[in-house]
């Protein structure tokens, strides 16, 4: 797949948004994949003031949400269609995005926990106090009931309902509580583990794990997709199995 023709530089993500749109975005310009190709659908710097491109998300409908140090904004429709702030002791540092079903925008940074903020622009933040064994958030996901799960570096994996219910490794047989990678999958979701390979949750209760097979580093998987026939697909940093 070519990325972008019109645009120099490789891209720093790629997210799927609303109606399985595929998006790509760099420092410089941020373009979506259509029929014909990439198209380039902005290209001003994506700098605000001395901050780079800290987080990128896909937005509910059409859309995508990017991240700075301080703001948060939502593109749709060739527009800025929402500004937020990020709330106070969770500016700067990467940070992970999601848009619930409510219209509410979760942010996960690697050291401050938790935050939410609603449609109509209050901001709720939370660490330790709602449950988090540890403020480092790698991924955020929204399961079929709305329930928000948070994988965490080294505190396992959280589930908001819509208070906190913690799954350490203890508790749920994991190898390890650093979580890379969700993904939701026929009524509940993938896992993929730092060395614990991949595990599946569903009807309440996480799977043998699997994708461990072969060589060691098949145990540590660093990212999980899932296509359109329902497979899901998970690599490392050395491996991309077919």
């Amino acid at each position: 797949m070519p990325r972008p023709s019109v645009a120099e530089g490789d891209p720093l993500r790629i997210v799927v948004g609303g109606g399985g749109m595929l998006w790509a975005v760099n420092l410089a310009w941020l373009a979506r994949l259509k029929p014909d190709g990439w198209r380039v659908v902005m290209d001003e710097p994506l700098i605000e003031g001395n901050s780079p491109l800290r987080g990128l998300a896909s937005a509910r409908g059409d859309g995508v949400w990017l991240g700075w140090g301080e703001e948060l904004k939502k593109w749709s429709r060739g527009e800025w269609r929402e500004t937020y702030r990020r709330p106070s002791g969770q500016v700067d540092g990467a940070i992970n995005l999601l848009e619930d079903r409510q219209g509410g925008l979760w942010g996960g940074g690697y050291v401050s926990g938790l935050f939410r903020i609603t449609a109509d622009g209050r901001s709720q933040t939370g660490g330790r106090s709602v449950g988090l064994r540890n403020p480092s958030v790698l991924q955020l996901l929204e399961d079929t009931e709305g329930n928000i799960w948070v994988g965490t570096n080294s505190g396992g994996v959280l589930r908001w309902r819509p208070c906190a219910i913690g799954i350490s490794s203890e508790e749920s047989e994991l190898a390890q509580l650093i979580v890379n990678s969700l993904i939701p999958y026929d009524g509940g979701f993938f896992l993929a583990i730092h060395g614990g390979g991949v595990r599946q949750w569903r009807d309440g209760r996480f799977s043998r794990p699997f994708w461990e097979l072969g060589p060691s580093h098949s145990s540590w998987p660093q990212s999980l997709w899932a296509d359109a026939d329902g497979r899901c697909w998970p690599q490392s940093n050395t491996e991309c199995p077919g």
